[in-house]
C-alpha cells in the first residue's frame, strides 16, 4: 500500500513540475514578445502593437488551456 501512495505522489508532484515549468516558458516568452514589441515601438503605434500582443497572449492561454484539457482526458 505504501509503495502504491508513493507511486500517485510522484505522479503528482511530476505533473505539478510540468505545471510550473509550462508557466515559466509562458512568462519568459510574454517577457520575450514584450521587449520585441518595444524595440519596434520606433516603427508602429504603440496601440497596435497593444493590439497584437493581446491576440498573441490570447493565443497563449488558449493554447494553455487546450494542453491542460487534452491532459485532463489523458488522465481519465
Amino acid at each position: 500500500m505504501k509503495s502504491i501512495a508513493w507511486y500517485v505522489l510522484k505522479d503528482k508532484i511530476f505533473k505539478l513540475e510540468e505545471k510550473i515549468s509550462l508557466l515559466k516558458n509562458f512568462l519568459y516568452q510574454t517577457k520575450e514578445h514584450i521587449l520585441e514589441l518595444e524595440d519596434r515601438h520606433t516603427t508602429s503605434s504603440r496601440k497596435d502593437d497593444l493590439k497584437k500582443y493581446a491576440k498573441w497572449l490570447n493565443r497563449k492561454i488558449l493554447i494553455l488551456k487546450l494542453r491542460k484539457v487534452k491532459n485532463e482526458h489523458t488522465n481519465s
